[in-house]
Parts: C-alpha cells; sequence; structure tokens
C-alpha cells in the first residue's frame, strides 16, 4: 500500500494559505482604514484559512489506522 507524505503541503493547501495571508493583509489595510466590522471579518476569514484543516483525498486529518 502506497503511503502518503504529509510533510510537503499540496497545492490547494499552499492555496487556502496564500489566501489566508492575504486575508489578514487586508484586515491590516482595513483596520488602518477604520472599517472595524470588515477588519473584524477578514481577520476571522484569515483565521480559517490558515488553521483549516485539511484533509488527504481519501481519509481523515489524522493519520492513524482505518476505524473498524
Amino acid at each position: 500500500m502506497t503511503e502518503l507524505n504529509l510533510d510537503l503541503p499540496t497545492d490547494p493547501v499552499r492555496l487556502l494559505r496564500q489566501f489566508g495571508v492575504r486575508a489578514f493583509a487586508l484586515a491590516f489595510v482595513a483596520g488602518i482604514a477604520g472599517l472595524s466590522t470588515v477588519a473584524l471579518a477578514l481577520a476571522l476569514a484569515g483565521f480559517a484559512l490558515v488553521l483549516a484543516p485539511v484533509r488527504p483525498a481519501g481519509g481523515s486529518a489524522v493519520p492513524g489506522p482505518p476505524d473498524s
């Protein structure tokens, strides 16, 4: 059976992280502009995108033996 290499991020993971970083940057700009509600929403979206658990195509987010 083929072992998944979970050390290297895949393209969708990198894309999510990039969008998260951009959301943080926009939140910073919105905060400076005085749009506190927009800044808060963008910061929450950034956290969600950066910290989102990404599951492999056929399994769960935590590697290990399948449940019986």
